[in-house]
């Protein structure tokens, strides 16, 4: 298998700690183009990562890497049982949407504009910053009666709600202080090795 990515992009990191988390490893290749021809290839859309597998087979999704990796590797990132399962399914989702999401649309919408449109840019950050605590306030309930955020166990939903939240300290658009079972989540995800990829890039 091949995994192709740019190793500075959430999509493909979601994918490496993946595979750290997992004990496996998988053959890189940096992609310098994701526009170019060749790469348009494996992937029309022109995003990264793509997984290669053994039988030529181009899988494009952060999350249906994973998913096919883990059926592959059985790694019960996603769950040892029925119930488990359940539980990283509800909370990877709402990581992605509450955390992952916004924080990747607040980056692109930051580069995108000049210095004087980012100062009219207040009822976006305002909408944000009210959606991102409402959802800090409930990922931190759910922090405080377990040690990771879909159970006991660290799973694919810490991988993507710790993404999201660094994203979001990185852009100023969240302060952990007054959440006491997010910080102490955040600060121990933070500390595993799996989480070097992201360290590296100043998250």
């Amino acid at each position: 298998m091949r995994l192709y990515v740019k190793t500075s992009a959430p999509s493909a990191l979601k994918v490496l700690i993946f595979c750290d988390e997992s004990g496996r490893s998988v053959e890189q290749v940096e992609v310098d183009d994701p526009r170019s021809t060749k790469f348009l290839g494996l992937n029309p859309f022109g995003t990264v990562p793509v997984l290669v597998t053994d039988s030529g087979r181009p899988i494009a999704e952060s999350l249906t890497i994973c998913r096919y990796l883990d059926r592959k590797w059985k790694s019960g990132l996603f769950g040892q049982d029925d119930e488990e399962v359940l539980q990283v399914e509800v909370w990877e989702r709402r990581a992605e949407l509450q955390f992952y999401v916004p924080a990747i649309d607040r980056f692109h919408l930051m580069q995108s504009m000049s210095g004087d449109e980012a100062g009219h840019d207040g009822e976006a950050a305002k909408r944000l910053a009210s959606r991102v605590q409402r959802a800090a306030g409930i990922f931190n309930e759910q922090l405080e009666l377990n040690r990771f955020v879909a159970g006991e166990r660290f799973t694919a939903a810490d991988i993507t709600a710790f993404l999201g939240v660094s994203g979001l300290i990185a852009l100023g658009a969240i302060d952990l202080s007054q959440f006491n079972g997010l910080r102490r989540w955040s600060e121990e995800t933070g500390s595993r090795s799996s989480m070097n990829a992201l360290r590296a890039i100043g998250m």
